[in-house]
Protein backbone atom coordinates (compact mmCIF):
# COMPACT_ATOMS: atom_id res chain seq x y z
CA UNK A 1 0.00 0.00 0.00
CA UNK A 2 2.37 2.39 1.32
CA UNK A 3 5.94 0.54 1.27
CA UNK A 4 6.29 1.40 5.21
CA UNK A 5 8.39 -1.21 6.35
CA UNK A 6 7.97 -2.59 10.09
CA UNK A 7 11.78 -4.20 10.00
CA UNK A 8 13.65 -1.03 8.61
CA UNK A 9 11.89 1.52 11.33
CA UNK A 10 12.02 -0.97 13.89
CA UNK A 11 14.68 -3.90 13.74
CA UNK A 12 14.16 -6.74 15.02
CA UNK A 13 10.63 -5.12 17.03
CA UNK A 14 9.40 -4.84 13.41
CA UNK A 15 10.02 -7.93 11.41
CA UNK A 16 6.81 -9.62 10.50
CA UNK A 17 4.78 -7.25 11.62
CA UNK A 18 1.73 -6.18 9.30
CA UNK A 19 -2.19 -5.46 9.75
CA UNK A 20 -4.79 -6.74 7.53
CA UNK A 21 -7.56 -5.00 6.21
CA UNK A 22 -10.98 -7.08 5.26
CA UNK A 23 -12.17 -6.31 1.54
CA UNK A 24 -15.47 -6.52 2.54
CA UNK A 25 -16.01 -5.18 6.10
CA UNK A 26 -17.64 -7.19 8.34
CA UNK A 27 -20.52 -4.97 9.20
CA UNK A 28 -21.74 -6.12 5.79
CA UNK A 29 -20.37 -9.44 5.81
CA UNK A 30 -21.76 -10.57 9.12
CA UNK A 31 -20.54 -13.34 10.41
CA UNK A 32 -18.92 -15.66 8.00
CA UNK A 33 -15.36 -17.26 7.61
CA UNK A 34 -12.70 -15.22 6.15
CA UNK A 35 -10.20 -16.25 3.25
CA UNK A 36 -7.02 -14.97 2.50
CA UNK A 37 -8.07 -13.54 -0.57
CA UNK A 38 -10.80 -11.40 1.17
CA UNK A 39 -7.62 -9.61 3.23
CA UNK A 40 -5.28 -6.97 2.96
CA UNK A 41 -1.95 -6.23 4.39
CA UNK A 42 -1.55 -2.63 5.37
CA UNK A 43 0.62 -0.89 8.14
CA UNK A 44 -1.16 0.46 10.89
CA UNK A 45 -1.59 4.41 8.92
CA UNK A 46 -3.18 2.81 6.15
CA UNK A 47 -5.07 0.57 8.26
CA UNK A 48 -6.74 3.58 10.33
CA UNK A 49 -7.39 5.99 6.96
CA UNK A 50 -9.34 3.02 5.41
CA UNK A 51 -11.79 3.28 8.30
CA UNK A 52 -11.30 7.08 9.25
CA UNK A 53 -14.98 8.23 8.59
CA UNK A 54 -14.35 11.55 6.34
CA UNK A 55 -17.19 13.70 4.51
CA UNK A 56 -19.86 11.28 5.13
CA UNK A 57 -17.55 8.24 3.76
CA UNK A 58 -17.44 5.59 6.83
CA UNK A 59 -14.82 3.23 5.05
CA UNK A 60 -13.13 3.17 2.11
CA UNK A 61 -10.97 0.38 -0.15
CA UNK A 62 -7.16 -0.51 0.13
CA UNK A 63 -7.17 0.71 -3.54
CA UNK A 64 -9.65 3.81 -3.25
CA UNK A 65 -7.08 4.94 -0.34
CA UNK A 66 -4.16 3.91 -2.75
CA UNK A 67 -5.65 6.19 -6.06
CA UNK A 68 -5.70 9.15 -3.01
CA UNK A 69 -2.59 9.21 -1.69
CA UNK A 70 -1.51 8.79 -5.70
CA UNK A 71 -3.04 12.07 -6.38
CA UNK A 72 -1.84 13.86 -3.45
CA UNK A 73 1.65 12.68 -4.23
CA UNK A 74 0.99 14.09 -7.83
CA UNK A 75 -0.47 17.53 -6.19
CA UNK A 76 2.38 17.57 -4.36
CA UNK A 77 5.60 16.97 -7.28
CA UNK A 78 2.91 19.78 -8.72
CA UNK A 79 3.40 22.20 -6.08
CA UNK A 80 6.83 22.09 -5.17
CA UNK A 81 7.64 22.49 -9.15
CA UNK A 82 5.34 25.70 -9.31
CA UNK A 83 7.22 27.22 -6.01
CA UNK A 84 10.99 26.52 -7.48
CA UNK A 85 9.75 27.99 -10.69
CA UNK A 86 9.32 31.37 -8.70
Amino acid sequence: MCSFDFTAAYGELGDGYIEVHHSLPLHVSGVTETRLSELALLCANCHRMCHKSFRGESWRTPDALREQMQELGQRAIHQAASTSAL
